[in-house]
């Protein structure tokens, strides 16, 4: 994290550099474009430009925020963790300007994008808002780019983005130009003028003549770099006499030629300095000490930063400095043609200084840069835990794939490490190649990160063998140990769910929760709330579920890449949303989310998640999107070879055939379905299965082909063993089929009673249970609301919000279904004071379905405050006070 914090700040400003006035009104001016591209190569003064912008906006009191990136930007869980830093940094900074209403980070796969959560905390900020993010060129992974091109495509009002970058980024760029909504600083525009050059010699008093800057401003063409060198190297008194030697060299040539003269303006020691610091990825008085034998590294360094001798300060403090990069560049290769060996030592220092200190990326950059394969090992070795803890994963692959085989082979520590995150991402065929080699070292803790590894390959009874070996083993205390503590926990709490001891579950999940926060682990905190939501659901307590998850520590939810624990949070909260109708924020989610789950989720997960998305689809009338997602779902579960997958998905086809009334087709595809080769153990019943799968729709296909006594048979023993095991969630689907089942032989008290019993299970928000059914559940709850039954249920008080404003759970799920208007005792309502328009008809329609303000708006494509206005004329005309009044009203036959 120090490494992200000291990237947080400009560097200094230079000592006498002269503003670019013009180019600032262009770039900060309050016309300015919301984007602005600062594209040159090194040596043009971008951060010099991006530095005076900033304390410009400093000074007119805009909140302000810069960001240098960094290579290890490109894995996205790192990246997030540096902006949400950046962004605590502007709530803090900014607090005495205007407090700030903020909130907790929304998780990326959970409420919004990682691009919505970084939008909405700009917006919170309500003040106008210019971001700096420098060296952009570093970037080169598609998610990390991703998250930059939809940041830029909806930077909401007032929030600026300004980036330096050696090479045009690809973020869109053709469309926020073609949009008027960015612009491009080209090398071109960054040249000095005649004047800017003028300027710049005069600030150093310099005596130069006018004939002497034109020479200077026609041999550098303005640049820069070359422009900064010649002013340094005039402290030379050869140098005003070589103006005259420059004729010779193109401008790009210059830098070797005027570095040559400014190092030797300074004394032999220093110039010393220079050369043998030079392969440092970062400076620190210490780190040169112990590198070049001195104590006064601090005192130098700060001494060359403020002269502006390309040095550059990373933080405020002057702690950390860096050489910029087209100095070290020149000074690397010279080190590296003079003295190889010393270029040599200095790596193997600094590797050593890093790794004592903690700094162990570095380290391992300095070690790989001698091929001290060894060392670099170690050092990933050692770091490997936290960066699998913390879901770094693309981190450790990238490192890992740097070393040769022949020094990570012998490290079983590092191959479990390696095999986590290899598991984590689906990479399949390095997976197999690190696992082959653990099998060399049986003694090696392995047994988690293998129960694991089969869990998501949907070998359940290999991940309980290894569940059960680790559990007897034990855990040490190290965060580490803590993490796979916790990961065992988790997976005894999901097969727990599978054998239907949902309380044992429970004990299991806090385990591994209370393991995840030991270990500072989100990855393991974020796993255990997906998975006790889906306990939750089971037992009959969805809106605690839905409580749940939308409370995610903060911590948790910063781990927004394709891992296991990310897709397990998404898809629960999806089927919940689903589940309790809340079909548009579960839509939205989503469509955010399924690259992480499809790459990345367990079977169980990936199968609620895609089953509630087409039944989504089909409930809002788009049959077409739901068959294209069934049938891409089908594709991933053979390619992944995922038979249990590709099994629950034939029978949601089963369900969905039944639905369209087509009994035949059917049965003829039940009869198909092959479970024999099923490994769940009986009894067992995955919680993907809970209200669908074999049993259910087996129930389905007897009960349309008039098999009673079948259905009767299953019914029993699934009720059996459902109230045995305490799931709620599926008796309330059970005991909804006896009463559809009851109702179509007559039994109507039965059936009644049955449908009482669900919906009593039901109030904590199971709307979806019922309303999956289709036509035969319509029917069935038609009929009871006509035989006015007493004592129906009433929704819970959380849940009214999703279930609509009737008196009673019938009359709910009726108006939910889009059922006609139901005829009730009344007497007939008042004609019309005046018919009602064709917009007031659209609403009443949407109004009689449930309907509240916001999705009536967002489903005609109006604002809520038009809605509103034409509620009122429709209240009028209906003769009505209220909502609760109109609906009852079209509920009793007006016409809608």
């Amino acid at each position: 994290m120090e490494g992200s914090l000291l990237r947080l700040s400009p560097p200094r400003p230079l000592s006498g550099i002269i503003p670019r006035t013009r180019l600032l009104s262009r770039i900060v001016a309050d016309r300015a474009m919301p984007v602005v591209i600062i594209q040159a190569p090194a040596g043009h003064g971008k951060s010099t430009l991006m530095q005076q912008a900033y304390a410009d906006c400093e000074r007119r009191l805009i909140c302000t925020g810069w960001l240098t990136l960094h290579d290890s930007d490109n894995d996205p869980t790192r990246l997030i963790r540096t902006l949400h830093a950046l962004l605590e940094q502007l709530a803090h900074s900014n607090g005495h300007r205007r407090r700030g209403n903020f909130e907790d980070p929304q998780r990326a796969a959970g409420r919004g994008s990682r691009a919505d959560w970084m939008l909405g905390r700009l917006i919170r900020l309500q003040q106008p808002v210019t971001l700096f993010i420098d060296e952009f060129q570093v970037l080169s992974s598609s998610e990390a780019l991703g998250l930059f091109h939809d940041l830029l495509a909806s930077l909401p009002p007032g929030v600026r983005m300004l980036i330096g970058s050696r090479t045009l980024p690809e973020v869109g760029l053709s469309r926020l130009l073609i949009a008027e909504q960015a612009e491009i600083v080209t090398p071109a525009d960054l040249l000095f003028t005649r004047q800017e050059m003028k300027d710049f010699f005069a600030t150093f008093d310099t005596h130069l003549s006018v004939h002497e800057i034109d020479v200077i401003h026609q041999r550098t063409e303005g640049w820069p770099a070359a422009v900064q060198l010649y002013r340094l190297s005039l402290a030379n008194a050869e140098a005003r006499k070589s103006l005259g030697d420059i004729n010779a060299f193109q401008p790009w040539q210059l830098t070797e030629y005027l570095t040559d003269n400014v190092l030797s303006i300074h004394p032999h020691d220093v110039q010393r300095f220079f050369l043998e610091t030079s392969p440092l990825v970062r400076m620190s008085g210490p780190l040169c000490d112990a590198i070049m034998g001195r104590a006064d590294s601090r005192e130098l360094l700060a001494k060359l930063e403020e002269s502006g001798l390309f040095v550059r300060s990373l933080d405020v403090s002057l702690q950390w400095f860096q050489y910029h990069s087209l100095f070290a560049g020149f000074l690397r290769a010279q080190l590296h043609r003079t003295a190889p060996a010393r270029e040599h030592e200095v790596h193997a220092l600094a590797a050593a200084w890093f790794r004592d200190n903690g700094h162990l990326e570095d380290a391992i950059v300095h070690a790989l840069a001698i091929q001290d394969y060894a060392f670099a090992t170690e050092c990933l070795e050692t770091w490997s835990g936290r960066l699998v803890m913390q879901g770094n994963l693309l981190t450790i692959e990238r490192w890992f794939n740097c070393l040769p085989p022949e020094y990570t082979r012998r490290r079983p520590k590092l191959l479990v490490r390696i095999a986590w995150a290899l598991g984590f991402m689906r990479r399949h065929q390095p997976l197999a190649e690190v696992l082959a080699l653990l099998d060399a070292y049986p003694d090696a803790s392995q047994s988690v990160v293998r129960s694991m590894i089969c869990i998501l390959k949907d070998d359940i009874m290999g991940a309980k063998a290894y569940a059960e070996e680790s559990a007897a083993r034990g855990h040490g205390m190290d965060p580490f140990s803590r993490f796979e503590a916790g990961a065992t926990a988790i997976l005894q709490g999901h097969l727990a769910l599978f054998s239907g001891e949902l309380d044992l579950a429970r004990d299991f999940l806090v385990v591994g929760r209370t393991c995840g926060k030991q270990a500072d682990s989100a990855f393991t905190v974020l796993g255990s709330l997906a998975t006790a939501a889906v306990n939750l659901t089971i037992q009959g307590r969805l809106s605690e579920a839905i409580e749940l998850l939308s409370d995610a520590p903060a911590d948790a939810c910063l781990t927004l890449d394709q891992s296991v624990a990310s897709a397990a949070y998404a898809a629960s909260y999806i089927y919940v949303l689903y589940q309790s109708n809340q079909l548009d924020a579960a839509r939205k989610l989503f469509e955010q989310s399924f690259e992480v789950i499809a790459g990345a989720a367990q079977v169980d997960f990936l199968a609620i998640a895609c089953v509630s998305m087409i039944r989504l689809h089909d409930a809002q009338g788009n049959e077409a999107r739901a068959s294209a997602l069934l049938e891409e779902a089908e594709i991933a579960g053979h390619a992944g070879n995922l038979p249990r997958l590709v099994r629950l998905l034939a029978w949601e086809r089963v369900r969905r055939a039944i639905l369209a009334g087509d009994i035949e087709r059917a049965a003829a595809m039940a009869a198909r379905i092959d479970d024999a080769t099923n490994p769940v153990p009986a009894g067992w019943c995955p919680f993907s299965e809970e209200t669908e799968g074999a049993s259910i729709n087996r129930i389905r296909v007897a009960m349309h082909q008039g098999r009673d006594e079948e259905v009767q048979s299953l019914l029993r023993s699934e009720l059996h063993l459902a109230v045995g095991q305490g799931r709620a969630h599926r008796l309330i689907k059970l005991l909804l089929l006896q009463a559809i089942a009851q109702y179509r032989r007559n039994n109507t008290s039965g059936a009644f009673d049955s449908l009482r019993e669900a919906l009593q299970l039901a109030r904590t928000g199971y709307i979806r249970v019922f309303l999956d059914e289709g036509a035969p559940a319509i029917e069935l709850l038609t009929a009871a609301h006509k035989q006015e039954l007493h004592n129906i249920p009433r929704w819970a008080a959380s849940v009214a919000p999703h279930a609509g404003a009737a008196e009673n759970m019938i009359e709910s799920l009726l108006i939910l279904a889009g059922a006609p208007p139901l005829h009730a005792k009344d007497p007939e309502p008042a004609g019309l004071s005046e018919p009602l328009s064709s917009r007031e008809t659209e609403i009443v329609t949407l109004l009689a379905r449930g309907m509240f303000n916001r999705e009536i708006g967002e489903r005609l494509f109006i604002s809520e405050n038009t809605v509103k206005f034409h509620l009122k004329n429709i209240y009028a005309k209906l003769g009505v006070k209220s909502r609760s009044q109109a609906i009852h009203r079209l509920r009793v036959g007006l016409p809608a």
